[in-house]
């Protein structure tokens, strides 16, 4: 992380993702999206995010590869 680049809440990553901030809680007790806990609070580096989004993509599209 360059060190001008704050790290997001999980409210930020929600509305980013378009996802719920319950969702981003179970993603994180998965143990599948990066994070850093500092204290009781989460928070998460953008560019971290987005290589998990890489790994995520299905380029051959449809559910069975279809």
């Amino acid at each position: 992380m360059e060190s001008n680049e704050r790290l997001m809440t999980v409210g930020e990553v929600a509305s980013w993702l378009g996802m719920s901030t319950p969702w981003i809680y179970k993603q994180c007790e998965k143990g599948s999206l990066p994070f850093v806990r500092l204290g009781q609070a989460l928070r998460f580096d953008r560019k971290e995010i987005e290589g998990y989004l890489q790994t995520r993509r299905n380029l051959r599209g449809g559910k069975n590869g279809n």
